[in-house]
C-alpha cells in the first residue's frame, strides 16, 4: 500500500493526464520494491531451505509435489487428507513458494504435524525424483499435472523424462480436465484410477483441497458495521469479471452504501480515484497476509460471468479459488446462479444472483441480519463437510485401488504381444520407449525385450509385469551371424534375425515388432493390431508418397531393387505392387513357421542366407505372407509414423504438427536413430 501511495504522489508531478496515467500503471505493475523483496526472499529460501535426502524417507509416507510457482494454495488441503489417512507427508515445492508460506496456519493448535517441506528449483526436482529411492514412498502425489515455466510448458511427467511414482505408483490432479485430459492423453490415468479433479468431472473424481487452518475465526455482522467483501484470484478477463466489479461498486457508492472490497491476486485492476476509498487491490501477497484478510471479510465475491466463454470452464471441472477460500474460512460466497447451481450451492449456503445483478446481491448482503448471516455460515460449514467427506472417500478409494493393482497379477492377452530387440547402445532410447509403453498400454499387453546375454543385467530394471527380458542367444543363438553383410554391422544383421526367429519361443502367435527409437503417443489396445482373436492386421503399402520425395530418391532406388529381389526369390516376380513396410509390423507365427520350414528348407537357406540375399526382414515376411496365403489378408497403413529422414521431420516441424496431430492416425512415432541421434532432434511437441 505504501508503494502505491508513493507512486500516486510522484505521478501528480506529471502535468499531462495521459502520461500521468501511464506512469502510474507502469510502476504499479513493475512494483520495483516487491521485485527486490522477492529476490531477497528467494535467496534466503535457497540458503536456509531444508535439503532433501533419500536416506531420510520415512516408512508409511507419501510425497506431495507442486512443481509450479503457483497453485500452492491447494497443497495444504491435499496434505491434510493424507495425514487424516495416517500417512507421513513430505512436500517438494519451489523456492518461490516457500517464502509465500502456504502452510502458515497449517498446524492445529496443540498438535504438532510431522509434515516436512523441501524447497527446490527445477533442476533439483529432476535430480531428486530421478533417484530410485523415491520408490520408498508409498505414493507420489502430483498436485498439478501441468508444468508451466519459462523454459517448459507441458505434462509434468514428460518434463522429468523418467517414470515417476512411488511403491504403488502416482496420483495426479488435473485442474482443467475439460482441456488437458485429451491434450496430455490422461485417459490411461483415469482408467487406472490415478487422476482427480478439484470439482469432479465426468469420470474424474473430485478431490477438493480447502484446508488452510483449523482455527477458523467466526465472523459476525454487527449493526451499522462496514461490510467487507473479498475477491481472491488473478485479475484477468479469463478469471474474474473486473468490469462488473468496478461498475457495481460505482453504482453502490452513488446509492450511499458503506462497504469495503479487498482484491487479492496478481494482474492489473484499474481503480478510478472515485472508488479508491471502497476498493483496495493488494496484489499478490503471502499466504499469512491473505489468510488474515480473508478472515476479516464477511463475504467472498466469485465474479464469474457465464457469458464469458473462457470463464465457462469453471462449470467444466475447473474450480475457482474463491470457492476453496469460501468453504475453507466459512465465508459465504456471492455467485452467479449458473455457477452456484453447478457447484451445488443453495440460498442457505450462498448469496445467488441472476445475470449481472451483482449489485442487488451485495445490497442483500449489506442488509442482512446477524441471524440470517449465521444461517449462511452454517450452510457453508455443512457444504464444506460434504465436500470433505466425498474427497476423503475418493482419496481413500484410490489408494486402496492402486495398492490392490500392485498385488494383483497383470493379465496380458495370450494371442498378441510386442517385441523389441535392443542393446546397450540404445539403452536410453529403450527406457524412453518403455515409459511411453507403460503410460498408454490400455490392455496390459506384454512386451518382450530381447538383448545380448552379457547385457541382461544392464536392462534388469526394465523387467516388470508387462515387460519380460529374454536373451538373443536363448532362441536365436544358432542362427546369428558373426560377420558383416552388405557393409552392415553384425549387430544390425542379427537384430533382423531375432525378429524373424522370436516366434520359435512360443510366447505368442502374433507379435508387433517395435524398435528402441519408437515412442507411443496415445492409448493403444489389442484391437489396434488384431482384427479378431486369430487374425492380425498386416501393414502393406507401396510407399507412393515417399517415392516422390527428392530427399529420399537415392534410398528409394536402392530399396526398390532390394524389394524386387525378395519378391523374385519367393516367386512373386509378377506382382508389381511390391507392397511391404519399413518396420513396426505384426508378425504371425504360422507365416514365419512356413517361411522357415517350407521356403527356407526347400531352398536350403538359413536366416543368415536370407540376410545375404537382402537384409530387409519385414519384406521377407511380407512377401512370404502374400505368397503362402495362410492367414487372411487385412492390409492396413503403418501403426506408427516413421520419420525416415531429417528432411521429413523438418517439414513436419514447419507445419507445426504435434503429438496430438499424429495421434489421430498413429499409436506412436519413430524418429529413425540413424539421423535423429546425429541431429539431436527434439521430439514433436507433446511427446
Amino acid at each position: 500500500m505504501m508503494y502505491n501511495t508513493i507512486v500516486n504522489i510522484l505521478s501528480c508531478l506529471i502535468p499531462i493526464k495521459k502520461y500521468r496515467k501511464k506512469f502510474r500503471t507502469f510502476f504499479r505493475e513493475a512494483n520495483i520494491v516487491d521485485n527486490i523483496r522477492h529476490k531477497i526472499k528467494l535467496r534466503n529460501a535457497k540458503r536456509y531451505g531444508q535439503k532433501f535426502s533419500c536416506d531420510a524417507i520415512r516408512d508409511n509416507s507419501v510425497l506431495v509435489i507442486e512443481a509450479n510457482t503457483f497453485h500452492t494454495e491447494v497443497v495444504p488441503g491435499f496434505c491434510r487428507y493424507f495425514e487424516e489417512l495416517g500417512y507421513n507427508v513430505d512436500v517438494f515445492m519451489r523456492y518461490e513458494n516457500l517464502f509465500e508460506n502456504p502452510f502458515a496456519r497449517y498446524a492445529q493448535p496443540g498438535k504438532a504435524s510431522d509434515l516436512r517441506i523441501f524447497p527446490c528449483d527445477l533442476l533439483e526436482l529432476q535430480e531428486w525424483l530421478g533417484s530410485p529411492d523415491i520408490k520408498k514412498y508409498d505414493v507420489v502425489f502430483v498436485c498439478t499435472t501441468a508444468l508451466w515455466d519459462k523454459d517448459y510448458r507441458g505434462f509434468f511427467p514428460d518434463f522429468l523424462k523418467n517414470r515417476l511414482g512411488g511403491k504403488y505408483g502416482l496420483l495426479m490432479v488435473e485442474h482443467s480436465p475439460q482441456i488437458f485430459v485429451d491434450i496430455y492423453h490422461q485417459h490411461g490415468l483415469i482408467r487406472q484410477g490415478r487422476l482427480f479433479s478439484l470439482g469432479g468431472y465426468e469420470n474424474v473424481p473430485q478431490l477438493n483441497p480447502h484446508y488452510f487452518c483449523s482455527d477458523i475465526k467466526a465472523t459476525e455482522l454487527q449493526p451499522a458495521e462496514t461490510i467487507h467483501f473479498a475477491v481472491v484470484g488473478g485479475m484477468s478477463e479469463s478469471c474474474k469479471d473486473s468490469k462488473l466489479l468496478i461498475n457495481t461498486v460505482a453504482a453502490l457508492i452513488k446509492q450511499g452504501y458503506n462497504f469495503k472490497v479487498t482484491v487479492i491476486g496478481s494482474g492489473t485492476l484499474t481503480i478510478p480515484d472515485t472508488l479508491s476509498r471502497h476498493v483496495a487491490h493488494l496484489g499478490r501477497i503471502d499466504f499469512a497476509a491473505m489468510y488474515e484478510e480473508v478472515e476479516k471479510t464477511h463475504f467472498m465475491l466469485a465474479l464469474l460471468n457465464p457469458d464469458n466463454v473462457e470463464q465457462r470452464r469453471y462449470m467444466q471441472g475447473t474450480t475457482t479459488g474463491a470457492l476453496q477460500l469460501s468453504i475453507g474460512f466459512d465465508k459465504p460466497l456471492i455467485i452467479n446462479e449458473q455457477f452456484a447451481r453447478h457447484y451445488g450451492f443453495d440460498d442457505n449456503s450462498a448469496i445467488i444472483y441472476e445475470g449481472n445483478e451483482l449489485a442487488s446481491a451485495m445490497i442483500k448482503a449489506m442488509s442482512m441480519t446477524q441471524e440470517r448471516y449465521g444461517v449462511l455460515v452454517h450452510g457453508v460449514t455443512a457444504y464444506r463437510g460434504a465436500v470433505h467427506d466425498t474427497s476423503l472417500q475418493n482419496m481413500r478409494g484410490a489408494l486402496e485401488h492402486i495398492k490392490q493393482q500392485s498385488l494383483s497379477p497383470v493379465s496380458s492377452p495370450s494371442n498378441f504381444c510386442m517385441f523389441c530387440k535392443s542393446w546397450s547402445g540404445d539403452f536410453h532410447e529403450v527406457k524412453r520407449m518403455l515409459e511411453s509403453f507403460h503410460r498408454f498400454n490400455f490392455d496390459n499387453i506384454l512386451m518382450w525385450l530381447s538383448v545380448p546375454e552379457h547385457e541382461i543385467q544392464l536392462f534388469a530394471d526394465c523387467a516388470c509385469d508387462t515387460v519380460r527380458l529374454i536373451s538373443d542367444e536363448s532362441y536365436a543363438g544358432s542362427y546369428l551371424s558373426d560377420k558383416k553383410l552388405h557393409g552392415l554391422s553384425v549387430g544390425y544383421i542379427n537384430q533382423q534375425i531375432c525378429k524373424l526367429a522370436f516366434w520359435e519361443t512360443g510366447n505368442s502367435p502374433n507379435y508387433l515388432c517395435v524398435d528402441s527409437d519408437s515412442l507411443f503417443i496415445r492409448d493403444f489396445f489389442v484391437r489396434d493390431f488384431m482384427a479378431d482373436e486369430e487374425t492380425p492386421y498386416t501393414v502393406l503399402f507401396m510407399d507412393k508418397d515417399l517415392s516422390v520425395q527428392k530427399y529420399y530418391q537415392e534410398m528409394w532406388n536402392t530399396r526398390q531393387a532390394a524389394v524386387k529381389s525378395i519378391y523374385s526369390a519367393v516367386g512373386l516376380e509378377d506382382d508389381t505392387r511390391l507392397r511391404t513396410c519399413h518396420g513396426a509390423q505384426v508378425l504371425n507365427a504360422e507365416v514365419l513357421s512356413s517361411l522357415k520350414n517350407v521356403f527356407m528348407k526347400n531352398n536350403s537357406l538359413n536366416y543368415v542366407d536370407l540376410m545375404n540375399i537382402c537384409p530387409l526382414e519385414f519384406t521377407w515376411y511380407n512377401a512370404w505372407f502374400q505368397k503362402c496365403g495362410l492367414i487372411k489378408e487385412l492390409a492396413v497403413e503403418p501403426f506408427l509414423k516413421m520419420f525416415h529422414m531429417a528432411e521429413e521431420y523438418t517439414i513436419a516441424q514447419a507445419q507445426s504438427l504435434t503429438a496430438s496431430d499424429f495421434a489421430r492416425a498413429y499409436v506412436g512415432i519413430i524418429m529413425n536413430s540413424n539421423w535423429a541421434k546425429k541431429k539431436k532432434a527434439a521430439l514433436p511437441k507433446g511427446c
